[in-house]
């Protein structure tokens, strides 16, 4: 994180936009699939 520029504040905590980076999550594609799938009915309300 630091490599980054983030601050560390213990060893137990990580950035959510490092984590994201590094585990290589796109969130924004996963949020265009997911508004797919419910435009055409194939996630419910109850699955948020």
């Amino acid at each position: 994180m630091e490599a980054r520029g983030m601050m560390r504040y213990n060893d137990t905590l990580v950035h959510t936009s490092v984590a994201f980076e590094v585990w290589g999550l796109d969130i924004a594609d996963i949020e265009r699939r997911y508004a797919k799938l419910r435009k055409y009915g194939m996630v419910g309300e109850a699955a948020v």
